[in-house]
């Protein structure tokens, strides 16, 4: 474990320089658009200017620069938001099934499909990202991918060779990766700088255009030469200017779309490099991805599908061949990414599968109560370690993904949590149909009172969820409610994405109902709805770019923190945390409104306010249900994962 601590503890430094490198080389791209505007601007005001003959005027050469200056922004904007508007809308779901994918389900009696749906449940709890859909693709290929623009709607897609070639620390290497590029908004850069090349393409394709109208124009026979008198060589000079303008449009424009496309490799190697750094993190242990790393490497990688190559940078190795050679390769080479993880490797390929797929009781889909109740108690050890040790781990220096409690435990407690959950409701959770009776059961009241009145409700909207919810809740009020809640709100929330909108809506509208029967809004209630709100609604806007726009907000969220965990020093050592010592604490406030515009806050400033709600969660040493209920709520209505 110590070998394995202290290289996982060096790539924290490897993930801060790989973050750096990839912001500078984005803005490398926005720099070369704007120079590549200037460059055009320039060059239609000088030959306007210069070939009007002494008919065109320095201020109306320097606006006419302008113009083309303004026009070629415009229209890099326009088709690079219309493009990624366009990639957008597919969602991960789009893209697995582009490429022939079928979903995994709960039920599957597959040993191999089962024991990664294990891995990949295991692996979203531990880093506090909401349970991702997880499709295979039917190639012998080894490889894997995830889709999606953010948390909330991604998908995990792994192909047959994978899982059938890979171990179960292999896997999980993978599936770290996998969930690193989820959680670092990978695939919402990838997706900007397609948006950019096309923008750029755009003016390379408007330039060939205008020659082409002009090599018609000239084949017309038709000439103005002269008309007009003393006003002729005005006229030669638009002429030539806009000549100019083209040539600068589609030269500019193709060394632009080129320079994006290096840029574009550059940081698509650059993640890949942080991915691989963020999986030891994740799972501590190195030897997992590297010996995925390496069994890639003794292996075909190479995708059959014909739609592989739209896709190809999503993969973990590369899906499609490269024939423009290392600069535009979106994958660093193998052995290169093996020997950062493993510098004593001495080339050759793994050993075969070390175990059958079946060989792990986690994974098998019956395992005896006397097993399941030795898991629970790990559970509760698990749980009771965390409570224990979570203040010194928070106040600790902040790592760039440093997670509460340390990475060893959580992936052992996110394991023992899967184990230990009653299979009637893992099973309900993964269902389209029974994770929405799943949500009901979190929302239902304490009372039998209450809960009367809300099968009331259940019965006149939606008589089968009310059944479904009715057969579910016995197991859920005998498994500890507080304890499983956020489990399942993780595991069934993302299964609402199956909805149509009108489903969506209209379940929104009975929940929000069954909420409203007891005139009460329990922590309970608020984490759930905003467990679904996060799943079925898009990202909110940016409104606060200052985090003392919303100091009043980070009062009130810290205040509620520390009376769910009975701390009355709390909400203050939050407030140090993010410099607010002037804030007083606003003990009235409103918590749905106060989360509501900290989720529109800029993604850094909802990282700070996380941190420093962790950090007043373990201020006394302890972290109770109704704390850990707390931080679930907070990092859904702010669209974080709990690391």
């Amino acid at each position: 474990m110590s070998r394995q601590r202290g290289a996982a503890l060096d790539f924290f430094q490897a993930q801060e320089d790989a973050l750096r490198r990839s912001r500078r080389l984005v803005w490398a791209v926005v720099l070369g658009t704007t120079i590549i505007g200037s460059l055009v601007g320039l060059l239609t005001g000088l030959s306007l200017f210069y070939g009007g003959g002494g008919n065109i005027s320095h201020d109306e050469a320097i606006m006419a620069g302008l113009a083309a200056f303004a026009v070629v922004a415009v229209m890099v904007t326009v088709t690079s938001c219309w493009k990624t508007a366009e990639l957008r809308s597919g969602g991960g779901q789009a893209v697995a099934e582009f490429l022939g994918g079928s979903q995994v389900h709960h039920d599957t009696k597959d040993a191999d499909e089962r024991r990664l749906l294990n891995v990949v449940e295991e692996m979203a709890i531990a880093s506090g990202l909401p349970v991702p859909p997880v499709y295979i693709i039917e190639e012998s290929a080894v490889n894997a991918f995830a889709a999606g623009w953010d948390p909330q709607h991604a998908v995990l897609g792994f192909t047959r060779g994978a899982i059938q070639r890979l171990s179960r620390d292999e896997l999980q290497g993978v599936a770290a990766h996998e969930f690193s590029h989820i959680m670092r908004g990978d695939m919402l850069l990838n997706l900007r700088l397609i948006g950019l090349l096309h923008g750029l393409l755009a003016v390379s394709l408007t330039g060939a255009l205008l020659l082409r109208l002009m090599a018609v124009g000239r084949g017309g026979g038709t000439s103005h030469r002269g008309r007009g008198g003393g006003r002729g060589g005005g006229g030669n000079g638009v002429m030539i200017a806009i000549f100019v303008a083209a040539i600068a449009l589609y030269i500019l424009g193709s060394l632009g779309v080129f320079i994006a496309r290096l840029i574009q490799a550059a940081v698509s190697r650059q993640r890949e490099f942080l991915a691989d750094a963020a999986a030891v993190q994740f799972t501590r242990n190195p030897d997992g991805i590297a010996g995925a790393l390496k069994r890639l490497h003794g292996g075909r990688t190479k995708m059959r599908s014909a739609n592989a190559g739209v896709v190809g940078h999503m993969f973990i190795a590369a899906g499609v061949r490269n024939f423009s050679g290392a600069l535009l390769a979106t994958h660093p080479p193998l052995p290169q990414r093996i020997r950062r993880l493993d510098p004593a490797w001495d080339g050759r390929p793994p050993p075969p599968r070390p175990e059958p797929a079946s060989s792990s009781p986690v994974d098998s889909p019956e395992v005896d109560e006397k097993a399941r109740s030795m898991m629970r108690m790990m559970a509760t050890a698990a749980l009771a370690q965390q409570s224990a040790g979570s203040a010194a781990q928070i106040h600790a220096p902040r790592l760039p993904a440093a997670m509460v409690p340390d990475a060893d435990d959580a992936l052992a407690l996110a394991r023992s949590r899967v184990a230990a959950l009653p299979d009637v409701l893992s099973a309900a959770a993964a269902d389209p149909f029974d994770a929405r009776a799943v949500l009901v059961c979190c929302v239902l009241g304490e009372t039998e009172a209450a809960r009367g009145e809300q099968a009331r409700l259940l019965q006149a909207a939606d008589p089968g969820l009310g059944a479904a919810a009715a057969r579910l809740w016995p197991c859920f009020r005998d498994h500890d409610p507080a304890a499983i809640r956020p489990l399942l709100l993780r595991l069934a929330a993302p299964s609402l994405s199956t909805l149509t909108a009108e489903q969506a809506a209209a379940f929104r509208t009975l929940l929000q109902q069954l909420v409203d029967a007891d005139q009460q809004l329990s922590l309970a209630e608020q984490a759930t709805m905003s467990a679904v709100a996060a799943s079925l609604d898009p990202p909110p806007r940016v409104d606060f770019l200052s985090l003392r726009g919303v100091s009043r907000e980070c009062a009130v969220l810290l205040h509620a923190l520390g009376v769910a965990g009975n701390d009355s020093g709390a909400a203050l050592a939050g407030l140090q945390v993010l410099g607010l010592h002037d804030q007083p604490l606003i003990t009235n406030g409103n918590l749905a409104e106060a989360l509501d515009r900290l989720g529109r806050a800029s993604p850094t400033i909802r990282q700070r306010v996380l941190d420093a709600c962790r950090r007043a969660a373990a201020h006394d040493g302890k972290l109770g249900d109704e704390q850990a209920l707390m931080l679930e709520l907070v990092a859904s209505a702010l669209r974080l994962p709990m690391v």
